[in-house]
């Protein structure tokens, strides 16, 4: 969910410099740098963009990340909707809603960590076993999930547009960097940091 306005953009993600590949373990970066040019190239060209999260998920895996869920938060120029939100979990698979525009969803937005992580430009990391309820409402419903760790990343596009990912193992895996972002344990999730395609500008955005 995000916001109506649009306030001043940070730096877009794309401009990181290479700052994903640190603490990434060498024997990792090949397979990491292929997450990133399969996001790049073959799934910008995937017809449904519901197909991304999969497979996405399907290549962490592959490297030993335990992601169970991945979200993202998609916003659009839409006189219907403000955003999209797309799910995909180990169980059901991948599924989207539509954000409304309005009062209550700037609300909502407001109170959830994409806004938090939108102002303070920086991923956040929970380990839900330490993070009481009322830090956000999402809360509760991921620890009744059994998920672990919550990772949010906020991602800024060159047009202005404040989007954002989530990303959820059941066990603990994640932890900080010196940076302000963050390294799988075995530094694979670097390969995260990279800007799904349906989320950069024109890419996937029209109305369907």
């Amino acid at each position: 969910m995000l916001s109506s306005s649009r306030p001043g953009s940070p730096p877009p993600t794309a401009d990181a410099g290479g700052l994903e590949v640190f603490g990434l373990d060498l024997p990792l970066l090949p397979k990491a740098l292929a997450i990133r040019d399969w996001l790049l190239a073959e799934a910008a060209q995937l017809p449904d963009p519901g197909q991304i999260l999969p497979a996405l998920a399907e290549r962490l895996i592959a490297l030993g990340i335990p992601i169970e869920r991945i979200t993202t938060a998609i916003d659009v120029l839409h006189s219907e909707y403000a955003g999209i939100e797309r799910f995909w979990t180990k169980e059901e698979g991948a599924t989207s809603r539509r954000l409304p525009h309005g009062p209550e969803h700037d609300r909502l937005y407001g109170e959830s960590p994409f806004a938090h992580v939108h102002h303070t430009r920086e991923w956040l990391l929970l380990d839900l076993a330490q993070t009481p309820d009322s830090r956000f409402g999402i809360i509760p419903d991921l620890k009744a999930a059994g998920y672990r760790h919550y990772l949010v990343v906020p991602i800024f596009l060159t047009d202005g547009t404040h989007h954002g990912l989530t990303f959820h193992p059941r066990r603990p895996y994640f932890r900080p960097t010196t940076r302000g972002n963050f390294a799988a344990r075995e530094g694979g999730v670097c390969a995260m940091s990279v800007t799904p395609p349906e989320i950069r500008p024109g890419s996937a955005l029209r109305p369907k």
